[in-house]
């Protein structure tokens, strides 16, 4: 183990795979080895790409694109990235009309569409928590 032999730290994709992610994991190591502490200096959740989707998780998402673009006001746009990496558009009325800025939610978890559609703003805000989604 080289890391930290001589007051020197390694950090970099090549510390992996050669991915940009081997390159942030080995920097929030080195990080948190070098401030000593049991846990990461900053959250560090790797979130996982499903491909697939569930007939049940697919027939969630149509009922909450339903629901929001009902939710939306006139012109209102969210843009969904999807775990899958699909992404969707959810408008409100007159689509057609210029939206001056759109929304962009990342979704880290299907299990979003269940708790908005279930438990509406409740769902919402549970899911926002529990980082099932985030905005920009």
């Amino acid at each position: 183990e080289l890391q930290g032999l001589g007051n020197v730290w390694y950090a970099g994709a090549w510390c992996g795979y050669g991915f940009h992610e081997d390159g942030i994991a080995s920097a929030v190591a080195m990080a948190q080895r070098l401030l000593d502490t049991p846990t990461p200096p900053i959250p560090w959740t790797p979130i996982s790409c499903r491909m697939q989707t569930t007939l049940a998780e697919r027939a969630l998402l149509g009922l909450f694109t339903k629901l929001g673009g009902s939710m939306l006001p006139p012109g209102g746009a969210v843009r969904l990235i999807l775990p899958s990496g699909a992404e969707t558009v959810v408008s409100g009325p007159s689509a057609a009309a210029a939206c001056s800025e759109v929304v962009t939610l990342t979704v880290n978890n299907n299990r979003l569409f269940q708790r908005v559609v279930l438990r509406s703003d409740i769902g919402l805000g549970e899911a926002y928590m529990d980082g099932d989604f985030e905005c920009e």
